[in-house]
């Protein structure tokens, strides 16, 4: 016989995958008999076979009760168990977040936070790395760059497992300061500790500006992918074209992504008619997003580097592919899977992989990311990129040279 204590944690184990999955829904159907519930022989066994998959939880939890010398309560001992179980997945981008972390996760994702304004990530050796500090915030302005290692926040050791955390402290209150210790390879490949103390402040993210270079040609960075860059980048290339531009140039350096649908919006006004990106998920099922007749009928030249994520990569691999402009600056990030993002009747939520990108032509971007068709290296000398530091900057030098020729 099953324990009451077993019975007990079983309902709560097929309670939480009804909730989730809705797998049991219909299928538990119990007789009340005076104290006892009645159940057929095929749902005891499978009671059982919940059990045995999930009894060392609660072997576990007993033993903590009975032995552990600090305080702790049952929401911790879940919301740990659970963090566990993403966390065995492997993925940096798969993760479960507790009430104040998904709270703080849905407010840094809505364009508008208090921190340093750094784009970070849980790398393959798990650390914490800078994909890329956003422009003119207190991060980009103390000298971080991408590819420096978090390697601790306010002196408090913090793993790449423990990103969320380790977010959670970079973020507080307007004005005041925090710590961080970094790991910066330098081009000769050695490594040097790094300490930066940074003001906090308001993070607004200006996702698109604009300006021309020697009159006709055109010059549009694009740092995100966020609610208005669509409408904002439409707005931007209307006035340039008003301006009588002949060609374009599109900055994504330092562009760690953001929404697929606004890529997708923004590439229908480049490609023409013809397939921006297709996802496959773990059953080989395949969506494809495709962009319609308008295309820009401009000479393009692109700027991406190694800070150049996700919707970038998607925008970049789907212009290469198409042959609708050239591709100039370094190889690019390499994350090209999709994440779907869950809140939880407690507040809590999760991020979980589902499926995966693919270029037009069938090209994997993730762990690989796009090889430019010219690449340029940017020298460390260099401290400011852009329209008004075309001076010193390369990559957009050659873009603008390749632009010339294509006239």
């Amino acid at each position: 016989m099953i324990s009451r204590k077993k019975m007990v944690l079983i309902s709560v184990i097929a309670a939480m995958t009804t909730g989730v999955a809705g797998v049991f829904a219909g299928k538990l159907i119990n007789i009340p008999f005076g104290n006892t519930v009645l159940v057929s022989r095929d749902e005891y066994s499978e009671l059982v076979d919940i059990y045995d998959k999930y009894g060392k939880l609660d072997v576990m939890e007993d033993y903590i009760d009975q032995n552990y010398l600090g305080e702790y309560s049952s929401d911790q001992i879940v919301d740990g168990a659970i963090k566990g179980m993403f966390s065995a997945l492997d993925d940096p981008y798969s993760v479960y977040m507790d009430a104040d972390e998904f709270k703080q996760f849905t407010e840094a994702n809505s364009g508008s936070f208090v921190g340093v304004g750094i784009v970070v990530s849980q790398n393959e050796d798990d650390m914490i790395e800078i994909v890329s500090p956003m422009e003119g915030t207190p991060g980009y302005k103390a000298g971080l760059k991408p590819g420096d290692k978090i390697i601790k926040v306010d002196g408090v050791e913090y793993s790449g497992s423990q990103l969320d955390v380790a977010v959670s402290n970079i973020k507080g209150e307007k004005g005041t300061k925090v710590k961080l210790t970094i790991i910066r390879e330098n081009s000769d490949g050695k490594q040097e500790t790094l300490e930066k103390e940074i003001v906090r402040d308001k993070i607004e993210v200006d996702s698109v500006k604009s300006g021309t270079i020697e009159d006709s040609i055109g010059y549009i960075r694009l740092s995100s992918f966020d609610e208005t860059s669509y409408e904002d980048f439409k707005s931007h290339l209307d006035e340039l074209k008003g301006k009588g531009i002949d060609s374009l140039v599109l900055d994504l350096r330092g562009n760690g992504g953001g929404s697929v649908s606004v890529c997708a919006d923004i590439a229908d006004e480049i490609l023409g008619e013809g397939t921006v990106v297709y996802t496959e998920d773990k059953q080989g099922k395949r969506e494809y997003i495709k962009s319609g007749p308008d295309k820009l009928g401009l000479p393009l030249a692109v700027i991406v580097d190694k800070s150049s994520a996700s919707a970038s990569e998607i925008l970049t691999a789907a212009i290469q592919d198409m042959k609708a402009g050239t591709i100039v600056g370094t190889q690019t990030y390499g994350k090209g899977v999709i994440q779907v993002v869950n809140d939880l009747p407690d507040g809590s939520g999760f991020k979980l992989t589902i499926s995966e990108y693919f270029s037009p032509k069938g090209r994997q971007i993730n762990k690989k990311g796009i090889t430019p068709d010219v690449v340029v290296e940017l020298p460390e000398t260099v401290e400011s990129i852009g329209i008004d530091a075309i001076d010193e900057d390369v990559q957009l030098q050659k873009a603008v040279e390749i632009l010339k020729t294509a006239r």
